[in-house]
């Protein structure tokens, strides 16, 4: 593909990107001039906007996030692959410009408790009446949409100015000599070591570097290579080298850096955890006046006091006969920190959980036990809600009909650390639900207040609303990339993203739970069918609150953008990319509208969001990183298809059997696939992909790779992802690998040999590779790997075109 091609693709998303974020914030215009911000109206049948100014907040809602997405994702291919660098640094400082702007103007929305910086807000001085308004009339909507802008955009601009800054400075500090001397030295493998020569056998032969030097000799040079290897560096691990494949022997599980990851994470959310004690929990009261007074309020289990409630500075957030009660401490004449049993079992349970896989990873005997396997029956997500929503004794029942239904039933080993995991999230989910049912004071309902009692389907609906928000804000955390499940569970992303799947399959079942039982509360006002897609609704108690229609439309649209494809894997498997890009429109517009429909929400998604919002950024900034001096060849390896190679200088460091996401600009935009790094040396990265087939990412590639001449390849990376794993730690390693699978074992098997002198000498390594055709032997490991070559006990059998092994061993004595 010509580069004006590519130009036209990046021009065409990015006009999409501005037509839709001008329709948002033609929108959101227009939603601005509801009597929700302007008149303050009585509380009986005032409704606060109109059907046309609902469409324009629709439009806002479907529109700014996913305009403000392609936008970036435009900006991000004009400066990755802009021919200059002064062009990038233009590129870069207009979009960095837009986005300051776009916080400022965030700023000035959430000015209301900003300018006080949300601490300040507590004292009296600065809570300044608002005259004309109240703040279910829009303040609150302005302080939570706008403070979220701001710090979205300021991110951005940070990350954006991190690639554009950082990224050329780490290469030219690395390319220097002078930072060499701080580096331990690493042994790299290449084509004839792995082939044998550099190898010293069971038969004592000795290696072609060795045999003019003594036994004496040799052994003081390995021992000088594995101090200098197993020593610490003395600079960060990080920086010991700017790219390429760090040797296996390299690796170590440092406890320092786990427990400072742990301890950062712990602070912020004990910061974030305060500030729920006194903010009001319902952002329709994020302004200075609301938060001084909220942070005055003080907790009261007694009737008459609850009564008057607010009139005297009280608040009265459950039951008398309430098992799990709210906790309060007066720090000062202004400040009362009020801590619920909701928001303190949410913030032990993120605070908990990882500290007691830390120290269960950290202990051997109690790694070897969480790590043992279990051969569990599992028919599916639904086998877990039935366990969670029915009583034990029904179980059996359930399984019956589940088996009688034609429900697969399949065998997993699940590990005891896993189940562990699983049981604290029911345990959470229990008590979340015992209290939102029976200790949680919804309407200020009191024994002597008649007819304040909230109806059972009202009850329920709550209730099962703040379960979806719980799944919400759990689900967010395992679907970023970033280090948190390897360093706290030893888990790798890639491994993670089933339970991210899920926590998604409970948010959309108690989602719908929710929307089943408030029907069942229209039904009983007389207003069901028609309250379903009323706007404005005539429930009384959502007359005025417009995310009440807003959520229902975004739920059917999640439904079908998210649900169907979750739910129905054929569907996910066939067509990834409409899968991937439904799921970002889902959760572009799902998160900000679950936001401001749960009021209380923000309390329980927000450190998810955060958490996957920053992985963003630094996911935006390392995307920058792209192949030089690329080199495309296409293998014809016969049955086993067609394989298109990829090498370039490595961009980052990687340890082996990782991968990285690749991007093609000639090809699309937007799509990023992951492949394994085929190869573990300093000077050249490897990736080798299979032609898949018509339609394919792989065989667009392929074709592109084949045509004459061939064109200028645009390519990002975006990476290194997956576990790394310490093999010193193991006396015996046996990899299996079939046809294309071979290349993270390819991978793993050179950085094993190439670190034989310094793995502990017991270490034995046994690979078996199976494939179609015996070619792909000769591409990965050179033309003399079917004769055996010398390496040490390497046997190999071919087919008629129908399948080929190759089997090999070697020790390290």
């Amino acid at each position: 593909m010509a580069p004006s091609d590519v130009n036209v693709r990046i021009a065409l998303v990015f006009g999409l990107g501005a037509a839709l974020l001008v329709a948002g914030l033609v929108g959101l215009a227009a939603f601005s001039e509801a009597d929700w911000f302007h008149d303050p109206g009585p509380y009986v049948d005032w409704t606060g906007y109109t059907r046309g100014q609902y469409v324009g907040l629709v439009f806002f809602t479907f529109g700014a996030p996913l305009g403000v997405s392609l936008q970036l994702a435009a900006y991000q291919q004009l400066i990755r692959h802009a021919s200059t660098w002064g062009l990038r640094v233009v590129l870069t400082a207009v979009v960095i410009l837009q986005l300051l702007v776009a916080g400022a103007l965030g700023a000035v929305w959430g000015n209301d408790m900003l300018r006080c910086g949300g601490v300040g807000c507590v004292y009296p001085y600065v809570a300044e009446e608002v005259r004309n308004a109240r703040p279910e009339a829009g303040l609150g909507w302005r302080v939570l949409t706008g403070a979220a802008a701001m710090f979205a955009a300021f991110l951005l601009a940070l990350a954006l100015l991190a690639g554009l800054v950082l990224r050329p400075l780490e290469q030219r500090i690395f390319s220097s000599r002078s930072l060499a001397a701080w580096v331990s030295p690493t042994p790299t493998i290449n084509s004839d070591q792995l082939r044998g020569s550099g190898s010293n056998n069971d038969d004592g032969e000795q290696d072609d570097l060795s045999d003019t030097r003594s036994r004496k000799a040799r052994r003081a040079q390995h021992a000088e290579e594995r101090q200098a290897l197993l020593s610490p560096p003395r600079v960060s691990a990080r920086y010991t080298a700017a790219s390429g494949c760090s040797n296996i022997s390299t690796y170590k599980d440092v406890p320092w850096k786990d427990w400072t990851l742990y301890g950062v994470g712990v602070v912020a959310l004990t910061l974030f955890f305060y500030t729920t004690t006194y903010i009001p929990n319902n952002w329709e009261y994020f302004t200075g006046t609301r938060v001084a007074n909220n942070a005055n309020l003080s907790i009261s289990a007694d009737a008459d006091t609850c009564a008057i409630g607010y009139k005297i500075g009280v608040t009265c957030p459950e039951y008398p006969w309430a098992i799990f009660k709210t906790l309060q401490a007066r720090l000062s004449k202004h400040l009362v920190l009020k801590i619920y049993p909701s928001n303190l079992s949410f913030f032990l349970f993120l605070v908990g959980v990882p500290l007691l896989a830390l120290v269960l990873r950290r202990w051997k005997p109690a790694r070897r036990l969480v790590d043992h396997k279990l051969h569990v029956a599992y028919f599916g997500p639904l086998s877990l809600l039935a366990v969670l929503i029915m009583p034990l004794l029904l179980l059996p029942l359930v399984v019956h009909v589940y088996q009688q239904r034609g429900f697969k039933q399949r065998y997993v080993y699940v590990s005891l650390g896993e189940l562990l995991c699983v049981a604290s999230v029911l345990l959470l989910t229990f008590v979340w639900l015992f209290y939102w049912l029976h200790d949680h004071d919804f309407n200020g309902y009191w024994p002597y207040q008649v007819g304040a009692a909230p109806l059972d389907s009202e009850l329920l609906a709550r209730t099962f609303g703040q379960i979806a928000v719980l799944f919400l804000g759990l689900l967010m955390f395992p679907a970023a990339r970033s280090p948190l499940l390897p360093t706290f569970f030893g888990v790798s992303w890639e491994a993670g993203v089933r339970y991210h799947r899920y926590l998604g399959y409970f948010f959309l079942i108690f989602c719908l739970l929710h929307m089943g039982y408030n029907w069942r509360w229209y039904d009983e006002q007389g207003l069901f069918p028609s309250d379903i897609i009323a706007v404005p609704m005539r429930l009384s108690t959502s007359i005025d609150n417009f995310t009440v229609p807003l959520s229902s439309l975004v739920l059917w649209v999640t439904l079908v953008l998210i649900g169907v494809p979750a739910v129905w894997w054929p569907l996910r498997r066939r067509n990834f990319e409409l899968f991937y890009y439904a799921h970002h429109i889902g959760y572009c517009v799902m998160i900000p509208t679950t936001l401001w429909h749960a009021t209380a929400s923000w309390e329980f998604i927000l450190p998810g969001v955060t958490v996957w919002f920053v992985d963003r950024c630094i996911r935006l900034f390392r995307s920058s990183q792209h192949c030089d001096d690329l080199v495309v060849r296409v293998h014809d390896c016969g049955a086993a298809g067609y394989i298109t190679e990829l090498q370039c200088t490595p961009p980052f460091l990687y340890y082996p059997g990782q991968f990285c996401f690749l991007n093609v600009a000639d090809i699309s935009l937007l799509e990023w696939h992951p492949f394994t790094v085929a190869s573990c040396t300093r000077s050249r990265m490897t990736l080798l992909i299979k032609d898949m087939g018509d339609g394919t990412f792989t065989r667009r590639l392929r074709e592109l790779a084949q045509q004459v001449p061939q064109p200028e390849l645009r390519i990002s990376l975006d990476g290194p992802y997956g576990q790394a794993v310490d093999f010193g730690q193991y006396k015996r390693v046996f990899l299996v690998a079939g046809g294309i699978g071979i290349t993270p074992i390819k991978s793993i098997y050179e950085a094993l040999r190439s670190a034989r002198s310094v793995l502990p000498p017991e270490l034995e390594v046994h690979m078996v590779w199976v494939a179609r055709d015996p070619s792909i032997f000769k591409l990965m490991f050179g033309p003399d790997t079917l004769l055996g070559g010398s390496t040490s006990g390497s046997t190999a059998s071919a087919g008629n075109g129908r399948g080929a092994s190759y089997g090999t061993s070697s020790g390290n004595s």
